[in-house]
Order: C-alpha cells, then structure tokens, then sequence
C-alpha cells in the first residue's frame, strides 16, 4: 500500500522526498540558499551565500498533493519561501513570509536531465534565480522566466 501511494504522488508531480535540505545553487555548489542575517520576520530577504551549516540555509520541504506543489519552509524562522506579493513578473523578489496557501508559496520541482533540478513558482510558472548569475556571497534570488542556465538550476542535500 506504501509503494502505491508513492507511485501515485510520482505521478501527481513528487520528485524528491520530504524531509530538511540544504538547497545548492549549481553555480558553485559551495552556495546555498540563505535567509539574509538568519532573519524570522515577514519579508526577510532570500540570497545565496556560502554554506555555514546554520539553520538560515536548511529548508523543511514537503509535498502537498492536492497542489501537486511543495511548500519550502526554512527551519530557523518557521515561514515559507515566498514569491513577494504573488507576483509573475520577471525580477520579483523572494523572500520568507507566513505560511498562508498561496500560489506564492508552493514550488514544482522539476528533475532536469543533468541530475539538477528546477523550482517553479505556481504563481505564472517563473522560476528560482540566482540575480545575475552571479556566484558570489550575497547575491540576490528572484523569479525569473525559464532559460536553463545554471542561474536556474538547483541540487538538494538532506540534513
């Protein structure tokens, strides 16, 4: 019964397990997905920075299958990776902010052909940026419209 419900969250859109990740940028894989200064209020920037093993860059992600979306929550503040004000336009920011269902809050993680993979919004379908492509500490993360450059592309390592 177990391996009937997996097969059937695969199906709905499931391409990893759920459980706590270090999100790596595949621009140089010593950068992480961080929340700026370890921050716990609504709005706190979202960048990459080099990997510190702090609860700023560990993410709980679970799979919601009725949204055949995941839900990316960071373990130090308790508040979801979010598409400021559910927008789709092109540069918008991510933060952190509340849990609340929206469209902003929920990501498909598509598995790519070199092993990466890529997080979509389900706000309008753009998806995780590095700014720039940029591969240095700081560097801000947006949404962007789908270019497969490495900018874009995504591994997780389980803590």
């Amino acid at each position: 019964e177990a391996k009937a419900r997996e097969e059937e969250a695969i199906k709905a859109g499931k391409t990893i397990d759920d459980g706590t990740y270090t999100i790596v940028s595949a621009l140089n894989k010593k950068l992480v997905l961080d929340v700026k200064g370890a921050g716990k209020s609504n709005s706190t920037n979202v960048q990459i920075c080099t990997s510190n093993n702090s609860k700023a860059q560990k993410f709980k992600i679970t799979y919601n299958t009725s949204k055949k979306a995941y839900r990316i929550v960071n373990i130090n503040a308790n508040k979801s990776l979010d598409v400021k004000g559910a927008k789709t336009a092109n540069k918008t920011n991510v933060q952190i902010y509340t849990s609340n269902n929206s469209c902003a809050q929920f990501w498909k993680i598509q598995k790519n052909s070199n092993g990466t993979f890529t997080l979509i919004s389900t706000c309008g379908n753009k998806v995780l940026d590095v700014y720039g492509g940029i591969a240095k500490n700081s560097t801000n993360v947006q949404i962007y419209s789908s270019n497969g450059t490495k900018a874009q592309q995504w591994t997780f390592k389980k803590v």
